[in-house]
């Protein structure tokens, strides 16, 4: 149960991460950062496993990131971690996928984040997470739930210390500023270093899923799947 793996798929800039729960070590691979995560995921994951010093059957648990995201990315990642969690008969954790970025916010800053994905047609998926003082723990608020791009800076009066991230965020290039003060760019995705540091902290204390019950945080169909349903009314 020492080795853990750990992965994200909900964003082109894929997350991989192994740690050894006992000794405290990790290993992780950044060489995911591409959209081609059907054809790269698994042998990224067997580079990582060889180059750590294990075998795919000391794996005694894995971690994957269900979400809001890529629908394709995330459909990946996910069956990824159920089929080797089944094969391998090891528990799988569920993990947030917006939390990523909040975990990489600056050290000394307590208030409360808003972390976004892009969530298509000029809409993003948010959710709010909160602590006291750099000391304690990230909770989530609210979230995640869709909402319009403009109506972000909303909350620029909700809270006395604020911090947007994500990699929704991306976005601004596009359709304008927030209005709400910005974490650092480079913490924007979720990283395999803070998927490690995650593992490492907060995996003892989660609860594991059934790997046949785990499903991508999907908060709306897709444009093709909007569009086929659409185009089936219309034919109805």
């Amino acid at each position: 149960m020492s080795l853990i793996l750990g992965l994200d798929t909900s964003t082109r800039h894929g997350a991989l991460a192994l740690v050894h729960l006992r000794t405290g070590q990790s290993w992780t691979d950044d060489q995911v950062a591409t959209q081609n995560h059907g054809r790269e995921l698994v042998p990224s994951i067997g580079r990582l496993i060889a180059a750590a010093g294990f075998r795919m059957a000391d794996i005694g648990g894995i971690v994957v990131g269900i979400g809001p995201g890529s629908y394709t990315g995330l459909r990946v990642g996910i069956a990824v971690a159920k089929t080797l969690a089944e094969v391998l008969n090891v528990p799988v954790v569920a993990l947030d996928s917006l939390l990523l970025p909040v975990l990489a916010a600056p050290d000394s800053f307590a208030g409360t984040v808003l972390s976004i994905a892009d969530a298509q047609r000029g809409a993003v998926a948010r959710s709010i997470y909160f602590r006291e003082s750099p000391s304690a723990d990230w909770a989530r608020h609210s979230g995640p739930e869709i909402l319009a791009w403009g109506e972000l800076n909303r909350e620029s009066n909700a809270a006395d210390h604020l911090l947007i991230t994500g990699p929704g965020l991306v976005l601004a290039g596009k359709l304008g500023p927030t209005g709400l003060p910005e974490a650092p760019r480079e913490t924007w995705y979720p990283s395999s270093d803070v998927l490690a540091r995650w593992m490492l902290t907060s995996y003892d204390s989660q609860a594991p899923v059934a790997a046949d019950t785990l499903e991508p945080l999907y908060l709306r169909p897709s444009a093709a799947e909007e569009k086929r349903s659409s185009n089936q009314h219309a034919a109805g």
